[in-house]
């Protein structure tokens, strides 16, 4: 199988290895896989996607291909079967390239996507690690890493979303190799738990739906001493499937949310083409036209910059 077979057939190919077809009928589960498909197409390997073969790794059965641009970018995806009937996705790529003041700088990144199923919803980890010397001493790299976990209900609509950067370290400039850049994703691995404040993380963002859309939305940065928590609107702009903070949202200390007539709740709605989507953005739409929210009512609003509170405005 070629890699231009596999994205082609992308969802019977994770059928093939044992993932339950199940998976398949959730619009959720397909979003992994579109992001899978994207990071192949963001490698721009053109004509050749036809001519790279896609391996099996015997003792995993992981299907698996490598690739180098002819800029020297390196890239390496693998798909596998988890227990449970689930999916794990994998990502690497690596560039070098001298900068502006004739230094060769070095960069990597890996990701790891777990998705496991939980009667209908789509539930979906990922860890990424980021390498680079760009910005160290000759010597050394800074490595970055992070954690990320979406919810989908069985109707495909994200429903809880949950971001978590952790702190950046220095590592040798011999380490950094492929088994060092998974080992670093142990960190967000035995870290990141989207339902419990371990305290490890730097940067913590967490959205929560309420209703079509509006969302909790709570943020911490503890390095700048900022946190954030109030109910907020959606972007529409991604589709109201997924959910993302509008761009003014964070730090605003006079929010307020009114009620929508039917007719704005409907477009809203036929704005997704998917009937199970429209459907469960139906369902989430009850009471949309009555809903109320005010900062200032809200006893939990909390708007910390720097260390300290913006009041409400009234």
């Amino acid at each position: 199988m070629t890699v231009e077979e596999l994205r082609k057939n992308l969802d019977k190919v994770v059928v093939e290895l044992g993932v339950d077809p199940q998976y398949l009928e959730n619009p959720g589960f397909m979003d992994v896989l579109e992001s899978f498909d994207h990071e192949i197409e963001s490698r721009h390997m053109k004509g050749e996607e036809s001519m790279v073969q896609v391996e099996k790794d015997k003792m995993t059965g992981a299907l698996f291909f490598r690739w180098t641009s002819p800029e020297g970018e390196s890239s390496y995806f693998s798909l596998e079967k988890t227990i449970g009937n689930g999916l794990k996705l994998s990502y690497m790529s690596g560039e070098d390239y001298d900068n502006a003041s004739g230094k060769k700088v070095i960069k990597k990144y890996a990701e790891e996507t777990e998705v496991s199923k939980v009667g209908g919803e789509i539930r979906v980890k990922q860890f990424q690690g980021w390498v680079s010397n760009d910005n160290c001493e000759d010597y050394s790299y800074n490595a970055t890493t992070g954690g990320q976990y979406i919810k989908y209900d069985e109707n495909g609509i994200m429903i809880e979303k949950v971001l978590e950067a952790f702190p950046s370290v220095h590592v040798p400039r011999g380490n950094v190799k492929e088994e060092t850049l998974w080992s670093m994703l142990s960190t967000p691995r035995n870290y990141f738990d989207p339902t419990f404040d371990d305290h490890h993380y730097s940067v913590k963002m967490s959205l929560y739906r309420n209703s079509i859309d509006i969302a909790t939305m709570h943020y911490v940065d503890k390095e700048n001493d900022h946190e954030y928590l109030a109910e907020t609107l959606l972007d529409q702009g991604v589709g109201l499937r997924k959910m993302k903070e509008q761009d003014y949202s964070l730090f605003n200390n006079n929010v307020e949310i009114l009620g929508l007539s039917s007719d704005a709740i409907e477009e809203m709605i036929q704005k997704e083409k998917d009937p199970k989507v429209q459907e469960g953005l139906r369902e989430l739409s009850k009471g949309r036209a009555t809903y109320y929210y005010s900062s200032d009512e809200d006893p939990h609003f909390t708007c910390k910059y720097h260390g300290e509170e913006k009041g409400k405005t009234r």
